[in-house]
């Protein structure tokens, strides 16, 4: 990964963050399919599926963060109880699949995230999609890149948005017919992965997506505020206020609003009438 150019201040653990997304895509490859499927309840309280695969991946991504940092923490999707965490100073967020459901059904689109953040705040996000082996990495600096074929592409804001509304199928129908309709939107590009639906909206494809409240946790959306931020839209929860990264709480309890090429107001003030 060439980030040399960007000058910022963690090229070191961005570089280290791409090899590992790169290496952890190509063993989800190789898996092809998972050879146990489970259900555990994760931090909010919901049941969500893990395969053997993931356990693999993240016991892989969190040895190598640790080889290199030692003193960093690493804290994601089949992490240990995060109450027994304190909040550092230098963290890590990992997701070794996000979009499980989709892995197992072999569709609607999967990847593998880590991002660092420093007292809080996010500084990068490197997202792996899974099928395409794309990696798409963003900085709290604004910038945006793809890397594909040990080529670094740098993705400037599209100059239009598709009609349309980036959405998860395994979400509720209803907030996305409510969406569509009072948007006036063409459809929807479906997508589970929250990282794959932040780089969806920057490559155009649609301009907003939701996240209903409980259902993201601060590994999802760390890579959403970088990518949407970066192509100059907004990222808030339901009550238009800033998403926080605390790892002591971890999930995104008032659920998340992603847009670009829109009125980011007036799609909070839709989906909490819709709530309403």
């Amino acid at each position: 990964m060439d980030v040399m150019e960007l000058d910022i201040k963690f090229n070191r653990e961005a570089s280290l963050a791409h090899e590992i997304v790169v290496d952890a895509i190509q063993l989800i490859a190789g898996c092809r399919r998972p050879r146990r499927v489970s259900w555990k309840s994760n931090n909010a309280g919901n049941r969500e599926v893990v395969t053997d695969v993931d356990i693999e991946v993240n016991d892989y991504v969190n040895s190598k963060l640790h080889e290199a940092f030692p003193r960093d923490s690493v804290l994601g999707e089949e992490s240990g109880p995060v109450e027994r965490r304190s909040l550092a100073d230098r963290l890590w967020l990992v997701d070794p699949i996000d979009g499980t459901r989709s892995f197992i059904d072999e569709k609607w689109g999967c990847s593998t995230i880590i991002s660092f953040v420093e007292n809080g705040h996010p500084v990068f996000s490197v997202v792996g999609d899974i099928k395409s082996r794309e990696v798409f990495a963003a900085f709290e600096a604004g910038v945006f890149e793809s890397m594909s074929n040990q080529k670094t592409t740098r993705i400037a804001q599209p100059p239009a948005w598709e009609e349309k509304l980036i959405w998860n199928p395994y979400s509720d129908n209803k907030m996305k017919q409510m969406l569509v309709r009072e948007f006036n939107l063409c459809g929807e590009f479906l997508v589970e992965s929250l990282g794959l639906r932040a780089v969806s909206i920057a490559k155009g494809r649609g301009k907003m997506f939701v996240s209903s409240p409980g259902n993201s946790m601060i590994w999802d959306t760390a890579p959403v505020w970088l990518v949407i931020r970066a192509m100059s839209g907004d990222v808030t929860d339901f009550d238009g206020q800033a998403l926080e990264f605390n790892p002591l709480h971890p999930v995104n309890e008032n659920g998340v609003i992603a847009t670009a090429g829109m009125q980011h107001g007036e799609a909070v003030r839709l989906i909490n009438r819709h709530r309403n």
